[in-house]
């Protein structure tokens, strides 16, 4: 099953990479992958495990990663 979510909150494409990372990291997740430019990014998920795996990307994208260099890091 693929979903596409929305990166609101990404401000530049290193922290994309690092959410794209994060997420492909999820079990269950087949692939993952980040467009910065499109603010985007297309999730192949099990289906089986659907509920858990959107519980968990919702959670990562609420508090998203910001890589070291970025301005807007907290």
């Amino acid at each position: 099953m693929r979903k596409v979510y929305t990166l609101d909150n990404v401000t530049c494409t290193h922290c994309s990479q690092v959410t794209e990372t994060h997420i492909s990291t999820l079990t269950g997740v087949n692939k993952a992958v980040a467009s910065f430019k499109l603010k985007k990014i297309t999730v192949d998920m099990d289906e089986d495990k659907e509920e858990e795996i959107e519980r968990q990307i919702q959670k990562l994208l609420a508090d998203p990663f910001y890589c070291k260099h970025c301005p807007t890091r907290k």
